[in-house]
C-alpha cells in the first residue's frame, strides 16, 4: 500500500511522507482495532452503549432496528388495532406482526434498550403490551404467561401459532430457567382442555400439551436430530440424542421416557409383523405412531399409542398388535402395557407435529422416522392440510427385504374370461354378502377385482355375462346392482339415475367406486344419461339432508341431487381430454375452452339459462377481480384468487348464481363485495341481467374437493390468469378432504399475462 510514495524522486519528501504515513497508519490501525473490539463486544452481548468509541460505529444499525418500535411509541400505537387479537389470530394484524418481527431481530443489548423504552410508554391495550413484552423476552411477563398455561387450558393456540418464532429465538438463560420448572411439574400436568368454573369446553391447549409445545419449539428437535445425523450418519444414534436431551432436562426424576430408541424400533417391528401377516387383506397398509412414545415421553406402564392409519379397517388388528407389542417389550420391560388408539380421520400428521415433532411410520417393508419442522398454522387452514407446509425429513430406521404376500384379490380373479363365466355359473363364490362395494370399494378387493375384469370385456362378452346374470341373479341385490352397472345395463342405470337425481345419497359411489365405470361407458348410454340430466337439472334439489322419524332429526348425507348431477356431467363430459386435443390441433386455449362450454350447453343446458355465457365472459370476470387486486395493493406476492364451482365450469345462471372463490389468505375476504361490484359492472355490457355474487369457499375446501363436482377453475394473480382443468376425481377411502398430493395434478393453461411493472409505471 506504500509503494507509490516510496518511488518518489525527492528523498526528503519521501522521508516526510513516510513519517506522515506512519502516523496515518497508526491512526488507521487504532480505528480498525476499535471496530473489531466493538464487534467482539457486541457478539458477546456485553457491549456498553455509553462507550464513545462504539456509539459512532453502531448508532445507525441500532437506530434502524429500534426504529419500528420507536415509531409506534411516538404515535402512541395509533395505527394498531384498539383491541389486539394477535396472540390468537396473528395474520389478521399485519402491523403487529411486522413490529414483532423487528423485535426478534434485536440483540440482547438492543432488547434491553427497547424494553426500557416500552415500559416508559406502554400501549393502552394490555394484550398488545403483553405481546411486545413476550417478543422482548421480558422475564416477569414470561413468568406470568408460563404460570397461566401450566395452571389451566389456553383458549388460544398461540404456543403452536403466533409465538412459534418467538419460542425458537428464546435466549438460553430464560429457556433453561423454564426447563427446570418443567422438570419439577411435568408429571402432574393436566391433560384436560376444559374448565368447570367457569364451565368452558373445547379450549385449545391443555397444560400438558402447552408445555409439550413449549419444549418442542424451544429445543429445536428437528435441528438437533438432523445435525446429529449429519455427523454420525446413524439414524438410531441421531434419534437417541433427542431422547437423551429430553431425559436429562425434563424426566430425570420421572418414569416417563424410561426407554430407548431401540425400544421404539421394537414397537415398530411388532406392528410390522402383524401387518405382514395380514397383508393379503389390505391395500398398501401402513400405521403412523405419533404422540408420546416416539417423542421420548411415554410411561410404558399405561401409555396409549396414538396412530394414523392407511385404512380404518386396520383398527380390527389393534388387539393383535397390542398383544404382540407388549409381549415383545416384556422381555426388557415386564410392566409394559401399551395400547394402540386411532386418531380422528381429520387429524393430519402436521396437526400432531405441532406438539410432537417425531412420528414413526410402519409399512410392510419399512420402518421410518418422520421429523417435522416447526411451523405456524395459516389462518385459513383449520385442518392443517399438509400441502401448505414444509414436508418432514425421513430417516430410514429399518427395511425388510423378505417378500410379502400380495393382496388376495389378485389371486382370486385373473383377467381371464373363462374364470368370470365359471364364477357366475358357480353362484358368485368369494364375494361378501351383503356387498357394500358402492359405499366403499377398498373394503372389498374381491368385488373390485371382479368389476375391473368386467370393464375389460368387449360388447359380445359383456352381453353374454349379462344374460347369465339375468338367468341366475345373485341373492345379494346390492351385488346384482353392481354387476349390472358395470355391465352397462341400460335399465339398471336409468333406475339408479332416478334414485340419485331425486333424493340425497349417503355414499360417494358417483365420485369413487363408479369413476372407472364411467370412463368405459358406451357412447349410446352416455347420451341417454345426458338427456335425462337435461330433463331434470333445472328442478333438481340442492338439499342434501333428510329428516328421520320419529324425532325428525336432520341427517346430512354426502350428495344433494343437483350435486350428483354435476358429478355425473363431469364424468360423462370430462373436459380435460377435449381441451388437450383441441390445443394440440392448434386452437388457442380460450377457443378450446369456449368449444367445451358450448358442447356442454348443447348437451345438457339447451333452452335453459344455465351456461348462457362464453369463455370470454369468464375471462372478463377474472379481469375484473384482477383489477381489484391491483387497486388494493398488498405486500403479499403470493396473493391469488381461484374461481371454482359452477361459473368457470359453464353451469351458472348469471342472474342468481354465486362465483365461488378460494383466497390465498382469509384476510382478503374484505374485498369480496368490491369484486362482486366490479364483476357485474364488467359483464353488464353484454349481460344486463348479471347479478353474480362473489363468495368464499369454506376455508377447508381444496381445489381437488371442489373439482369432484366442477372440474374447471380460473386462477388469478396480479400478473396472470390461468385455466386449470382436472380429470374426473376418484376419492381415496382415507382421504376425507381430498388432499391434492394424493391425486393427479390439473392441466394448467395460461389465458392472459400482464406486465405488472409496466402497469405500475403507468399508474
Amino acid at each position: 500500500m506504500f509503494s507509490p510514495l516510496l518511488n518518489s524522486t525527492t528523498s526528503s519528501m519521501a522521508v516526510d511522507n513516510f513519517d506522515s504515513r506512519q502516523s496515518l497508519g497508526a491512526s488507521r490501525l487504532r480505528s480498525v482495532l476499535a471496530v473489531v473490539l466493538c464487534l467482539f463486544l457486541t457478539v458477546s452481548t456485553s457491549i456498553s452503549f455509553a462507550s464513545p468509541a462504539c456509539s459512532s460505529v453502531f448508532s445507525i444499525s441500532t437506530a434502524q432496528r429500534l426504529s419500528p418500535l420507536r415509531q409506534a411509541l411516538s404515535s402512541n400505537f395509533s395505527n394498531f388495532p384498539a383491541k389486539s387479537v394477535w396472540l390468537s389470530y396473528p395474520l389478521q394484524e399485519s402491523i403487529t406482526q411486522k413490529l414483532v418481527n423487528s423485535l426478534l431481530q434485536l440483540n440482547a443489548a438492543e432488547r434491553a434498550q427497547a424494553l426500557k423504552e416500552l415500559q416508559q410508554a406502554p400501549p393502552k391495550d394490555k394484550t398488545l403490551n403483553t405481546t411486545l413484552l413476550l417478543a422482548l423476552y421480558d422475564h416477569p411477563t414470561w413468568e406470568r404467561f408460563f404460570n397461566r398455561f401450566t395452571r389451566g387450558p389456553l383458549a388460544d393456540d398461540s404456543l403452536v401459532n403466533s409465538l412459534v418464532p418467538v419460542l425458537r429465538r428464546m435466549p438460553n438463560d430464560l429457556r433453561d430457567y423454564f426447563y427446570e420448572k418443567i422438570r419439577l411439574i411435568y408429571p402432574n400436568l393436566s391433560k384436560r382442555n376444559f374448565t368447570l368454573i367457569p364451565f368452558r369446553t373445547e379450549l385449545r391447549l391443555a397444560p400438558k400439551r402447552a408445555v409439550d409445545a413449549f419444549i418442542q419449539h424451544t429445543m429445536h428437535a428437528d435441528e438437533m436430530i438432523l445435525q446429529e445425523f449429519q455427523i454420525s450418519r446413524d439414524p438410531l444414534k441421531a434419534y437417541q440424542s433427542y431422547f437423551d436431551f429430553l431425559k436429562a432436562k425434563f424426566f430425570s426424576e420421572s418414569v416417563k421416557g424410561d426407554y430407548r430408541t431401540e425400544d421404539v424400533l421394537t414397537v415398530g417391528r411388532s406392528i410390522q409383523a402383524v401387518l405382514r401377516s395380514k397383508a393379503s387383506q389390505f391395500k398398501d397398509p401402513y400405521v403412523i405412531v405419533t404422540g408420546s412414545l416416539p417423542n421420548g415421553r411415554a410411561d410404558l406402564r399405561s401409555a396409549d399409542l396414538d396412530s394414523q392409519l392407511s385404512s380404518r379397517d386396520l383398527m380390527n388388528l389393534f388387539p393383535e398388535m397390542d398383544e404382540r407389542i407388549n409381549r415383545d417389550l416384556s422381555v426388557k420391560y415386564p410392566h409394559a402395557r401399551l395400547h394402540l388408539e386411532a386418531m380422528r380421520e381429520l387429524t393430519t400428521p402436521h396437526f400432531t407435529a405441532q406438539i410432537n415433532p417425531v412420528l414413526l411410520k410402519i409399512s410392510l417393508t419399512k420402518i421410518e422416522l418422520q421429523i417435522y419442522p416447526a411451523f405456524s398454522p395459516l389462518s385459513r387452514d383449520k385442518t392443517l392440510m399438509p400441502f401448505n407446509y414444509e414436508s418432514p425429513r425421513t430417516l430410514l430406521l429399518e427395511e425388510s427385504r423378505s417378500p410379502v404376500t400380495p393382496l388376495s384379490s389378485a389371486q382370486n380373479f385373473k383377467n381371464e374370461k373363462p374364470e368370470l363365466r365359471a364364477w357366475v355359473d358357480n353362484g358368485y363364490l368369494g364375494i361378501p354378502a351383503p356387498s357394500r362395494w358402492l359405499e366403499n370399494p377398498y373394503r372389498e378387493p374381491q368385488t373390485q377385482a371382479l368389476v375391473d375384469q368386467i370393464l375389460q370385456l368387449n360388447l359380445k362378452d359383456r352381453l353374454e355375462i349379462l344374460q347369465k346374470i339375468q338367468n341366475n341373479p345373485p341373492r345379494d341385490k346390492a351385488l346384482e346392482k353392481i354387476l349390472r352397472l358395470s355391465l352397462f345395463d341400460e335399465l339398471t342405470w336409468l333406475e339408479y339415475f332416478e334414485e340419485f337425481s331425486q333424493k340425497p345419497q349417503d355414499n360417494d359411489a358417483l365420485f369413487n367406486a363408479l369413476v372407472p365405470v364411467f370412463s368405459k361407458m358406451p357412447q349410446s348410454l352416455r347420451s341417454i344419461l345426458l338427456q335425462k340430466a337435461h330433463e331434470v337439472y333445472p328442478t333438481a334439489s340442492r338439499v342434501k339432508s333428510v329428516r328421520e322419524f320419529p324425532f325428525y332429526k336432520k341427517n346430512y348425507l354426502r350428495l344433494a341431487p343437483k350435486r350428483a348431477l354435476d358429478v355425473l356431467i363431469s364424468n360423462l363430459l370430462p373436459p380435460r381430454k377435449e381441451i388437450r386435443q383441441k390445443i394440440e390441433r392448434g386452437q388457442s386455449v380460450l377457443q378450446a375452452y369456449q368449444e367445451v362450454l358450448q358442447y356442454q350447453k348443447k348437451s345438457v343446458f339447451a333452452g335453459y339459462s344455465q351456461g348462457s355465457y362464453s369463455a370470454s365472459d369468464v375471462l372478463i370476470a377474472a379481469r375484473a377481480i384482477q383489477s381489484v387486486m391491483h387497486q388494493r395493493e398488498t405486500t403479499d406476492p403470493t396473493w391469488t384468487v381461484t374461481m371454482g364451482g359452477s361459473f368457470p365450469s359453464g353451469r351458472a345462471k348469471l342472474e342468481t348464481s354465486d362465483i365461488d372463490v378460494m383466497l390465498s389468505d382469509s384476510r382478503y375476504n374484505q374485498h369480496l363485495e368490491e369484486m362482486t361490484s366490479q364483476v357485474n359492472e364488467a359483464l353488464k355490457a353484454t349481460h344486463p341481467e348479471s347479478a353474480l355474487e362473489v363468495h368464499s369457499f369454506f376455508e377447508t375446501t381444496t381445489e381437488v374437493n371442489a373439482a369432484i363436482v366442477s372440474p374447471m377453475f380460473i386462477r388469478i394473480s396480479k400478473d396472470r390468469i390461468e385455466l386449470l382443468v382436472y380429470p374426473p376425481i376418484r376419492s381415496l377411502e382415507r382421504d376425507e378432504h381430498q388432499l391434492p398430493q394424493n391425486y393427479e395434478a390439473p392441466d394448467v393453461y395460461l389465458l392472459e399475462e400482464l406486465e405488472v411493472n409496466a402497469l405500475h409505471r403507468a399508474g
